[in-house]
C-alpha cells in the first residue's frame, strides 16, 4: 500500500508540473500579441519596399544573356561566337528571343 501511495504521488507531481501554463516569451509580454499595431506595422514596410523590389526583379527580363558574335566590317563575316577580343569593333547580337535589351543596345559582352 506504501508503495502505491508513492507512485501515486509522484505521477500527482509529474501532471502538476506538466499542467503549468507555457512561458510567456518576453518580447511578446512587452510588445504585446499580433494586434492592429502590429499589422499596420508589417503593412507599411511592406509597401514601402516594393519599389525595391521591382528594380532587383526586373533585371532578369531587361538584361538576359544572350549570344553575340565579332563582326568584322571590312570582310562582312562573323566570327567567334560569345569570344570577348579588345579587336572586335562591333558586334552582332542574336535578337531570336528578344528585339532589344539593355546588353544589346549597349554592346555590353565583356
Amino acid at each position: 500500500m506504501e508503495k502505491e501511495t508513492k507512485i501515486d504521488e509522484e505521477l500527482r507531481e509529474d501532471s502538476a508540473k506538466s499542467a503549468s501554463p507555457p512561458k510567456v516569451d518576453q518580447i511578446i509580454s512587452v510588445i504585446g500579441e499580433t494586434g492592429r499595431w502590429q499589422l499596420r506595422g508589417i503593412a507599411i514596410v511592406f509597401f514601402i519596399s516594393v519599389p525595391g523590389l521591382a528594380h532587383i526583379f526586373v533585371a532578369p527580363f531587361s538584361m538576359p544573356k544572350t549570344d553575340f558574335w565579332c563582326y568584322d566590317e571590312e570582310t562582312h563575316t562573323n566570327s567567334s561566337k560569345n569570344d570577348c577580343s579588345s579587336s572586335c569593333g562591333k558586334y552582332l547580337h542574336d535578337l531570336e528571343s528578344w528585339q532589344q535589351t539593355v546588353i544589346t543596345e549597349y554592346d555590353l559582352v565583356c
